[in-house]
């Protein structure tokens, strides 16, 4: 069989040959430019199977090659690597924008370089693109009550509050803001209602006339799925964020995928509270208050309404994912501080071997209910209730916690009472 044959596009004549020189020892061949001009030509003129493609070059960088190769439907289906020193998660996802396959910081090593090379180039062109892993449909019977506009507003609003700040905190706010855009402008072409920018909601109220609640669903779906994707691909890279502060890493891309899977069972949530007030109808009854409701309610009646509630949101370790930004006024914790911390750290110590027992019961039965001694920032100590349930993504995986918590107010060094 013919070996694959690469065209290796890098201005700097050593990086050339140290390219050459590592694929030719994996079994490949290949041809080299030194110029994006020459790239043009050669990708036209020589038979090639792929491209790997440096972005930093003088006159027409890697981007605007990999554009042009693109939109000509003579190349357009050639495999282009952008492989470069560049390492930084806008790069990546500029490389998205003009269809560059894969992305590899020379930072990320060999291994990564060739594991890309063997996907990409082994990837048959019938195969099965991946199902979407975010169903949206699962909330149909509950959306149904609401008007088309009301449940996307609903959605980008539990949005906002639930996967916006783990993704701005896994990347950089303007990095997060890029990914978003990004993956609306995949979704849009399929679904009209979708706006140009994530920067408020990312659908257009004018355009939700005529679209239904199951259209709204799926549109979402898909949206959580280009996110996922684009996170994926970011981590995979081997890319930093903004300033080299941190490697986004496979790991923060789990986090990710976490909140949207979380997002499902929480607009559901949304919708069922809100039904609570509602007389039901004859699409479904709405429930009654829940175990953990009844609880706060105890809570709220023995402090004589001096209590305090806020939701937070835990993984399976115990590390804070997400939390109401009311933490701050009650305990005095800064809410981005608490993100990706032990949430033990805002429970005094005579309470820790009851939070591990919580969090090992809601993971064996979904749920976990007690008192537990808070700390807040000052020293000060507070008693409170808290409620677990857990939240599982679309395959029935346990994906987190999540928390409701009901404090006393204290008098300085006290514990309240409940």
């Amino acid at each position: 069989m013919n070996a694959k044959r690469i065209l290796v596009v890098d201005d700097s004549p050593i990086e050339l040959r140290l390219t050459s020189r590592l694929l030719a020892q994996a079994g490949y061949e290949t041809v080299t430019a030194l110029t994006g001009e020459q790239a043009l030509r050669f990708a036209l003129e020589v038979r090639v199977d792929g491209i790997l493609l440096d972005i930093h070059m003088p006159g027409m960088d890697g981007f605007e090659v990999c554009r042009l190769l693109k939109e000509n439907p003579t190349t357009a289906r050639l495999p282009v690597i952008l492989y470069s020193v560049r390492d930084q998660v806008t790069d990546v996802l500029q490389g998205e924008e003009v269809g560059a396959d894969d992305f590899v910081a020379k930072s990320a090593g060999k291994e990564r370089l060739l594991r890309s090379l063997e996907h990409l180039l082994g990837r048959c062109e019938d195969s099965e693109l991946p199902g979407s892993r975010f169903d949206f449909s699962s909330l149909e019977p509950v959306a149904a009550r609401l008007a088309p506009d009301v449940l996307a507003r609903t959605i980008s609003r539990e949005f906002a509050r639930t996967v916006r700040p783990i993704l701005e905190e896994v990347l950089d706010a303007p990095s997060a803001e890029q990914l978003l855009n990004l993956a609306i402008k995949k979704v849009a072409n399929r679904f009209s209602f979708f706006g140009e920018s994530a920067s408020s909601y990312p659908f257009v109220e004018e355009r939700l006339g005529n679209v239904s609640v199951s259209e709204i669903l799926e549109g979402f779906g898909r949206l959580a799925d280009a996110i996922d994707a684009l996170m994926a691909k970011v981590a995979a890279a081997g890319v930093y964020t903004a300033g080299h502060l941190r490697a986004v890493t496979p790991t923060h891309a789990d986090e990710v995928r976490s909140a949207l899977g979380t997002l499902i069972q929480r607009v559901c949530d949304v919708i069922l509270e809100q039904s609570r007030g509602e007389e039901p109808d004859s699409r479904i009854a709405a429930p009654g208050p829940s175990e953990a409701d009844r609880a706060m309610a105890e809570v709220a009646a023995r402090t004589s309404g001096a209590s305090r509630t806020f939701v937070i949101h835990l993984d399976g370790d115990g590390l804070i994912v997400n939390s109401d930004a009311t933490v701050l006024e009650i305990l005095g914790y800064d809410q981005m501080t608490l993100l990706g911390s032990y949430f033990q750290m805002i429970v005094d110590e005579s309470s820790h071997d009851d939070l591990a027992s919580l969090l090992a019961s809601v993971k064996a039965t979904g749920h976990g209910e007690g008192t537990l001694v808070f700390k807040k920032h000052n020293g000060d100590r507070l008693s409170g209730r808290i409620s677990l349930a857990a939240l599982y993504d679309p395959l029935g995986q346990f994906v987190m916690a999540r928390g409701r918590i009901a404090l006393g107010i204290s008098e300085s060094g006290a514990v309240g009472g409940l």
